[in-house]
Protein backbone atom coordinates (compact mmCIF):
# COMPACT_ATOMS: atom_id res chain seq x y z
CA UNK A 1 0.00 0.00 0.00
CA UNK A 2 1.33 3.03 -0.93
CA UNK A 3 0.83 6.47 1.17
CA UNK A 4 1.42 10.14 -0.13
CA UNK A 5 3.37 11.91 2.24
CA UNK A 6 2.30 15.60 1.83
CA UNK A 7 5.07 18.65 2.71
CA UNK A 8 2.52 21.29 4.57
CA UNK A 9 4.06 24.93 4.42
CA UNK A 10 5.83 26.61 7.04
CA UNK A 11 2.68 28.74 8.32
CA UNK A 12 2.89 31.70 10.93
CA UNK A 13 5.88 32.77 9.48
CA UNK A 14 6.12 36.61 10.63
CA UNK A 15 5.31 36.40 14.36
CA UNK A 16 4.91 40.18 14.82
CA UNK A 17 1.88 40.10 12.36
CA UNK A 18 -1.26 41.91 12.54
CA UNK A 19 -4.50 39.85 14.45
CA UNK A 20 -6.10 39.65 11.58
CA UNK A 21 -3.04 37.91 9.66
CA UNK A 22 -2.85 35.81 12.94
CA UNK A 23 -6.85 34.79 12.67
CA UNK A 24 -6.25 33.83 8.39
CA UNK A 25 -2.78 32.18 9.89
CA UNK A 26 -5.32 30.11 11.37
CA UNK A 27 -7.50 30.10 8.81
CA UNK A 28 -4.60 28.85 6.88
CA UNK A 29 -3.61 25.58 9.24
CA UNK A 30 -6.82 24.23 9.54
CA UNK A 31 -7.04 24.37 5.70
CA UNK A 32 -4.02 22.48 5.94
CA UNK A 33 -5.30 20.19 8.58
CA UNK A 34 -8.18 19.70 6.63
CA UNK A 35 -6.57 18.87 3.28
CA UNK A 36 -4.20 16.42 4.99
CA UNK A 37 -7.41 14.73 6.85
CA UNK A 38 -9.03 14.22 3.43
CA UNK A 39 -6.19 13.27 1.31
CA UNK A 40 -4.87 10.61 3.83
CA UNK A 41 -8.32 8.84 4.53
CA UNK A 42 -9.22 9.49 1.13
CA UNK A 43 -6.06 7.88 0.20
CA UNK A 44 -6.85 5.25 2.22
CA UNK A 45 -9.73 4.49 1.73
CA UNK A 46 -9.42 4.03 -1.97
CA UNK A 47 -6.12 2.24 -2.17
CA UNK A 48 -7.12 -0.05 0.46
CA UNK A 49 -9.74 -0.91 -1.60
CA UNK A 50 -9.06 -1.57 -5.12
CA UNK A 51 -5.16 -2.86 -4.47
CA UNK A 52 -4.42 -6.15 -6.07
CA UNK A 53 -3.61 -9.38 -4.02
CA UNK A 54 0.65 -8.91 -4.07
CA UNK A 55 1.18 -10.61 -0.94
CA UNK A 56 0.54 -13.37 1.47
CA UNK A 57 -3.51 -13.58 2.04
CA UNK A 58 -5.03 -13.71 5.44
CA UNK A 59 -7.95 -15.92 6.43
CA UNK A 60 -11.11 -14.62 7.84
CA UNK A 61 -11.55 -15.40 11.56
CA UNK A 62 -14.69 -17.15 10.62
CA UNK A 63 -13.77 -19.55 7.98
CA UNK A 64 -11.72 -22.73 7.92
CA UNK A 65 -10.23 -24.01 5.06
CA UNK A 66 -10.10 -27.77 4.42
CA UNK A 67 -8.65 -30.30 2.08
CA UNK A 68 -8.83 -34.09 1.28
CA UNK A 69 -5.43 -35.84 1.40
CA UNK A 70 -4.14 -38.56 -1.69
CA UNK A 71 -0.89 -39.32 0.19
CA UNK A 72 0.58 -42.63 1.92
CA UNK A 73 0.21 -43.58 4.98
CA UNK A 74 -3.33 -41.86 5.13
CA UNK A 75 -7.12 -43.99 4.81
CA UNK A 76 -9.23 -42.48 1.92
CA UNK A 77 -10.55 -39.12 2.20
CA UNK A 78 -8.86 -38.44 5.03
CA UNK A 79 -9.89 -34.54 6.07
CA UNK A 80 -7.43 -32.04 6.96
CA UNK A 81 -8.03 -28.14 7.80
CA UNK A 82 -5.62 -25.96 7.32
CA UNK A 83 -3.92 -22.71 8.27
CA UNK A 84 -3.29 -19.92 5.32
CA UNK A 85 -0.36 -20.92 4.92
CA UNK A 86 -0.71 -24.27 4.35
CA UNK A 87 -0.05 -26.04 7.59
CA UNK A 88 -2.70 -29.05 7.68
CA UNK A 89 -4.24 -30.50 11.19
CA UNK A 90 -5.75 -34.35 10.58
CA UNK A 91 -9.99 -34.12 11.52
CA UNK A 92 -10.52 -38.00 12.36
CA UNK A 93 -9.33 -40.76 10.50
CA UNK A 94 -10.70 -40.98 7.43
CA UNK A 95 -12.64 -43.66 5.37
CA UNK A 96 -11.65 -47.09 6.33
CA UNK A 97 -9.80 -47.89 3.01
CA UNK A 98 -6.90 -46.94 2.15
CA UNK A 99 -6.77 -47.49 -1.85
CA UNK A 100 -5.99 -44.22 -2.94
CA UNK A 101 -9.02 -42.45 -3.47
CA UNK A 102 -9.16 -38.84 -4.36
CA UNK A 103 -11.96 -36.60 -4.78
CA UNK A 104 -11.70 -33.95 -7.03
CA UNK A 105 -13.28 -30.48 -6.47
CA UNK A 106 -15.59 -31.18 -3.19
CA UNK A 107 -17.76 -28.10 -2.09
CA UNK A 108 -19.17 -26.66 1.09
CA UNK A 109 -23.36 -26.88 1.77
CA UNK A 110 -24.42 -23.87 4.14
CA UNK A 111 -27.87 -25.65 4.22
CA UNK A 112 -26.69 -28.73 5.96
CA UNK A 113 -22.98 -27.92 7.54
CA UNK A 114 -21.53 -30.57 5.28
CA UNK A 115 -18.79 -30.88 2.66
CA UNK A 116 -19.99 -32.77 -0.37
CA UNK A 117 -18.27 -34.88 -3.08
CA UNK A 118 -19.40 -37.19 -6.19
CA UNK A 119 -16.56 -39.84 -6.62
CA UNK A 120 -16.98 -42.72 -9.06
CA UNK A 121 -21.51 -42.42 -9.43
CA UNK A 122 -21.18 -42.18 -5.65
CA UNK A 123 -22.29 -38.71 -3.69
CA UNK A 124 -20.15 -38.60 -0.18
CA UNK A 125 -21.12 -36.30 2.56
CA UNK A 126 -18.66 -35.28 5.43
CA UNK A 127 -18.80 -34.19 9.26
CA UNK A 128 -16.83 -31.64 9.64
CA UNK A 129 -16.15 -31.96 13.14
CA UNK A 130 -15.41 -35.58 13.55
CA UNK A 131 -14.21 -35.86 9.76
CA UNK A 132 -16.22 -38.96 9.17
CA UNK A 133 -17.58 -39.36 5.40
CA UNK A 134 -20.32 -41.58 4.43
CA UNK A 135 -21.60 -42.26 1.24
CA UNK A 136 -24.89 -41.43 0.09
CA UNK A 137 -26.84 -42.13 -3.19
CA UNK A 138 -25.85 -42.81 -6.60
CA UNK A 139 -25.79 -40.41 -9.20
CA UNK A 140 -28.51 -40.96 -12.20
CA UNK A 141 -30.38 -39.15 -14.89
CA UNK A 142 -31.54 -39.45 -18.40
CA UNK A 143 -29.63 -38.61 -21.22
CA UNK A 144 -27.31 -37.00 -18.76
CA UNK A 145 -23.49 -37.45 -20.00
CA UNK A 146 -20.73 -40.16 -18.15
CA UNK A 147 -18.98 -37.42 -16.38
CA UNK A 148 -21.47 -35.73 -14.95
CA UNK A 149 -22.34 -39.12 -13.04
CA UNK A 150 -19.08 -39.87 -12.38
CA UNK A 151 -16.27 -37.97 -10.77
CA UNK A 152 -17.82 -34.09 -11.77
CA UNK A 153 -16.63 -31.35 -10.11
CA UNK A 154 -19.27 -29.62 -7.41
CA UNK A 155 -19.97 -26.45 -6.40
CA UNK A 156 -22.76 -25.11 -4.44
CA UNK A 157 -25.02 -22.10 -3.94
CA UNK A 158 -25.99 -20.18 -0.48
CA UNK A 159 -29.71 -21.76 -1.18
CA UNK A 160 -28.40 -25.32 -1.39
CA UNK A 161 -28.41 -25.21 -5.34
CA UNK A 162 -25.61 -27.98 -6.71
CA UNK A 163 -23.89 -27.57 -10.05
CA UNK A 164 -21.65 -29.98 -11.86
CA UNK A 165 -19.61 -29.92 -14.48
CA UNK A 166 -16.74 -32.24 -16.09
CA UNK A 167 -16.28 -33.03 -19.25
CA UNK A 168 -17.63 -30.27 -20.99
CA UNK A 169 -20.86 -30.53 -19.48
CA UNK A 170 -22.43 -28.71 -17.35
CA UNK A 171 -25.28 -28.92 -14.91
CA UNK A 172 -27.11 -29.39 -11.45
CA UNK A 173 -27.87 -32.26 -9.33
CA UNK A 174 -29.97 -33.13 -6.58
CA UNK A 175 -27.25 -33.86 -3.51
CA UNK A 176 -30.25 -36.21 -1.16
CA UNK A 177 -30.98 -38.08 -4.60
CA UNK A 178 -28.41 -38.06 -6.70
CA UNK A 179 -30.46 -36.60 -9.65
CA UNK A 180 -28.82 -35.13 -12.10
CA UNK A 181 -29.64 -32.57 -14.83
CA UNK A 182 -27.78 -31.43 -17.50
CA UNK A 183 -27.24 -28.35 -19.05
CA UNK A 184 -28.36 -28.19 -23.03
CA UNK A 185 -24.89 -26.77 -24.40
CA UNK A 186 -21.28 -27.76 -24.05
CA UNK A 187 -18.21 -25.35 -24.26
CA UNK A 188 -14.64 -24.99 -25.21
CA UNK A 189 -14.48 -29.18 -26.64
CA UNK A 190 -10.50 -29.75 -27.58
CA UNK A 191 -10.45 -32.45 -29.72
CA UNK A 192 -12.64 -34.59 -27.14
CA UNK A 193 -11.03 -33.04 -23.94
CA UNK A 194 -12.39 -30.30 -21.87
CA UNK A 195 -10.30 -28.00 -19.42
CA UNK A 196 -12.45 -26.57 -17.04
CA UNK A 197 -10.76 -27.80 -13.98
CA UNK A 198 -11.21 -25.60 -10.61
CA UNK A 199 -14.54 -24.82 -10.07
CA UNK A 200 -16.16 -23.15 -7.10
CA UNK A 201 -19.18 -20.70 -6.10
CA UNK A 202 -18.60 -17.40 -4.64
CA UNK A 203 -21.39 -16.69 -2.18
CA UNK A 204 -19.75 -12.82 -2.19
CA UNK A 205 -20.84 -12.16 -5.67
CA UNK A 206 -23.38 -14.65 -5.85
CA UNK A 207 -21.78 -16.73 -9.23
CA UNK A 208 -20.24 -19.39 -10.01
CA UNK A 209 -16.65 -19.48 -11.07
CA UNK A 210 -14.40 -21.55 -13.31
CA UNK A 211 -11.19 -21.56 -14.68
CA UNK A 212 -10.50 -22.44 -18.03
CA UNK A 213 -7.05 -24.52 -18.52
CA UNK A 214 -6.43 -24.91 -21.98
CA UNK A 215 -2.97 -26.58 -21.99
CA UNK A 216 -2.84 -27.37 -25.11
CA UNK A 217 -1.20 -26.17 -28.79
CA UNK A 218 -3.53 -27.88 -30.63
CA UNK A 219 -6.16 -25.17 -30.66
CA UNK A 220 -6.20 -22.92 -34.03
CA UNK A 221 -6.40 -19.81 -31.53
CA UNK A 222 -5.82 -20.96 -28.28
CA UNK A 223 -8.26 -20.03 -25.13
CA UNK A 224 -6.42 -17.98 -22.96
CA UNK A 225 -6.49 -19.42 -19.35
CA UNK A 226 -8.78 -17.36 -17.56
CA UNK A 227 -11.38 -17.05 -14.58
CA UNK A 228 -14.74 -17.11 -15.44
CA UNK A 229 -18.30 -17.03 -14.39
CA UNK A 230 -20.68 -19.89 -14.95
CA UNK A 231 -24.54 -18.90 -16.03
CA UNK A 232 -26.53 -20.55 -13.35
CA UNK A 233 -29.39 -21.10 -15.55
CA UNK A 234 -27.48 -21.82 -19.19
CA UNK A 235 -24.57 -23.20 -17.88
CA UNK A 236 -22.78 -21.03 -20.21
CA UNK A 237 -19.02 -20.25 -19.89
CA UNK A 238 -18.21 -16.96 -21.91
CA UNK A 239 -14.23 -17.96 -23.00
CA UNK A 240 -12.66 -15.98 -24.46
CA UNK A 241 -14.16 -12.66 -23.56
CA UNK A 242 -15.88 -13.12 -20.26
CA UNK A 243 -13.02 -13.92 -18.03
CA UNK A 244 -10.19 -12.55 -16.36
CA UNK A 245 -6.22 -13.84 -18.31
CA UNK A 246 -4.87 -15.51 -15.44
CA UNK A 247 -0.97 -13.95 -14.93
CA UNK A 248 1.89 -16.59 -15.33
CA UNK A 249 -0.12 -18.87 -16.13
CA UNK A 250 -0.51 -19.27 -19.92
CA UNK A 251 1.21 -22.44 -20.33
CA UNK A 252 1.42 -26.13 -18.94
CA UNK A 253 1.60 -24.60 -15.39
CA UNK A 254 -2.31 -24.33 -15.93
CA UNK A 255 -2.87 -27.74 -15.34
CA UNK A 256 -1.27 -27.60 -11.62
CA UNK A 257 -4.47 -25.59 -10.49
CA UNK A 258 -6.65 -28.41 -9.19
CA UNK A 259 -9.41 -27.26 -7.18
CA UNK A 260 -10.66 -23.84 -6.17
CA UNK A 261 -13.06 -22.40 -3.34
CA UNK A 262 -13.74 -19.05 -2.11
CA UNK A 263 -13.78 -17.25 1.67
CA UNK A 264 -16.05 -14.87 2.71
CA UNK A 265 -14.20 -11.95 1.48
CA UNK A 266 -14.70 -13.03 -2.14
CA UNK A 267 -10.99 -14.28 -1.88
CA UNK A 268 -10.69 -17.30 -4.07
CA UNK A 269 -8.14 -20.62 -2.76
CA UNK A 270 -6.75 -23.13 -5.19
CA UNK A 271 -4.82 -26.57 -4.91
CA UNK A 272 -1.67 -25.91 -6.91
CA UNK A 273 0.16 -29.79 -7.06
CA UNK A 274 2.75 -30.57 -9.05
CA UNK A 275 3.10 -33.96 -10.73
CA UNK A 276 6.18 -33.26 -12.78
CA UNK A 277 8.27 -33.33 -9.80
CA UNK A 278 9.42 -36.20 -7.02
CA UNK A 279 7.45 -36.48 -4.77
CA UNK A 280 4.47 -34.75 -5.98
CA UNK A 281 3.86 -31.46 -3.71
CA UNK A 282 0.71 -29.39 -3.17
CA UNK A 283 0.74 -25.79 -2.82
CA UNK A 284 -2.13 -23.73 -1.30
CA UNK A 285 -2.53 -20.42 -3.01
CA UNK A 286 -4.75 -17.51 -3.16
CA UNK A 287 -6.33 -15.76 -5.88
CA UNK A 288 -7.85 -12.17 -6.38
CA UNK A 289 -11.27 -12.60 -8.46
CA UNK A 290 -10.46 -8.88 -10.34
CA UNK A 291 -6.63 -9.53 -11.34
CA UNK A 292 -6.65 -13.15 -11.54
CA UNK A 293 -3.73 -13.03 -9.82
CA UNK A 294 -2.18 -15.73 -7.43
CA UNK A 295 -0.24 -16.32 -4.66
CA UNK A 296 1.43 -18.93 -3.00
CA UNK A 297 0.85 -19.37 0.54
CA UNK A 298 2.77 -22.33 1.41
CA UNK A 299 3.75 -25.68 1.33
CA UNK A 300 0.39 -28.09 2.37
CA UNK A 301 2.35 -30.26 5.55
CA UNK A 302 0.94 -32.42 7.93
CA UNK A 303 1.34 -30.12 11.36
CA UNK A 304 1.50 -33.30 13.19
CA UNK A 305 4.69 -35.00 12.01
CA UNK A 306 5.96 -32.51 9.14
CA UNK A 307 4.23 -35.13 5.73
CA UNK A 308 4.06 -33.28 2.71
CA UNK A 309 0.50 -33.67 1.51
CA UNK A 310 -0.42 -34.36 -1.75
CA UNK A 311 -4.29 -33.34 -2.76
CA UNK A 312 -6.35 -32.27 -5.40
CA UNK A 313 -9.49 -31.12 -3.53
CA UNK A 314 -10.36 -27.80 -1.46
CA UNK A 315 -13.58 -26.35 0.10
CA UNK A 316 -14.25 -23.75 2.72
CA UNK A 317 -16.99 -23.47 5.56
CA UNK A 318 -17.87 -19.91 5.97
CA UNK A 319 -20.70 -18.14 7.76
CA UNK A 320 -23.46 -18.11 5.20
CA UNK A 321 -23.62 -14.86 3.19
CA UNK A 322 -26.24 -12.21 3.68
CA UNK A 323 -25.54 -10.18 0.23
CA UNK A 324 -28.70 -10.08 -2.07
CA UNK A 325 -27.54 -11.75 -5.70
CA UNK A 326 -25.17 -9.35 -7.15
CA UNK A 327 -24.87 -7.47 -3.67
CA UNK A 328 -25.76 -3.75 -5.32
CA UNK A 329 -28.12 -3.32 -2.68
CA UNK A 330 -26.25 -4.51 0.51
CA UNK A 331 -26.13 -1.27 3.26
CA UNK A 332 -22.83 -0.31 2.04
CA UNK A 333 -21.06 -1.52 -1.28
CA UNK A 334 -17.43 -1.50 -2.91
CA UNK A 335 -18.60 1.40 -5.19
CA UNK A 336 -19.68 3.78 -1.75
CA UNK A 337 -16.96 2.46 -0.19
CA UNK A 338 -15.04 3.66 -3.54
CA UNK A 339 -16.97 6.92 -3.82
CA UNK A 340 -16.27 8.21 -0.24
CA UNK A 341 -13.19 7.97 -0.53
CA UNK A 342 -12.94 9.81 -4.02
CA UNK A 343 -14.78 12.44 -2.31
CA UNK A 344 -12.43 12.53 0.29
CA UNK A 345 -9.59 13.15 -2.23
CA UNK A 346 -11.38 15.83 -3.64
CA UNK A 347 -12.17 17.76 -0.20
CA UNK A 348 -8.73 17.27 0.68
CA UNK A 349 -7.12 18.22 -2.63
CA UNK A 350 -9.33 21.45 -2.59
CA UNK A 351 -8.79 22.41 1.24
CA UNK A 352 -5.16 22.11 0.19
CA UNK A 353 -5.14 24.45 -2.63
CA UNK A 354 -6.73 26.78 -1.15
CA UNK A 355 -4.67 26.58 1.90
CA UNK A 356 -1.53 26.95 -0.10
CA UNK A 357 -3.19 29.91 -2.47
CA UNK A 358 -3.58 32.21 0.90
CA UNK A 359 -0.18 31.48 2.39
CA UNK A 360 1.65 32.76 -0.82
Amino acid sequence: MKFVILKKEMLNRNINETSRKGILTMKKSLLASLSVAGLGIGALLTVSVVAPASATATLPSTDHIYVYDCSVPYNDFQLFELTADGTATAIGSGFATDNGECPQQPAYDWKTGKAYFVYQTTVYATDLTTGVTTAGPTTSGAGVAAGLKGTPYLAIAPDGTAFVQYDGYQGTIDLASGVVTQFPSTYNRDQGAYYIMPFAYNGVDSLPFAINADNTTNDATPYPNQLSVMSQATGDINFPTGGVTIPGYQNEDISELYAMAFDSSGLGWLIQTDQSVSPTTSKLVSMDTATATVVGQGDIVDSANSNALITYAIFIASPTPSLPDTGANSGINLGTVVGIGAGLLMAGAVAFVIARRRTA
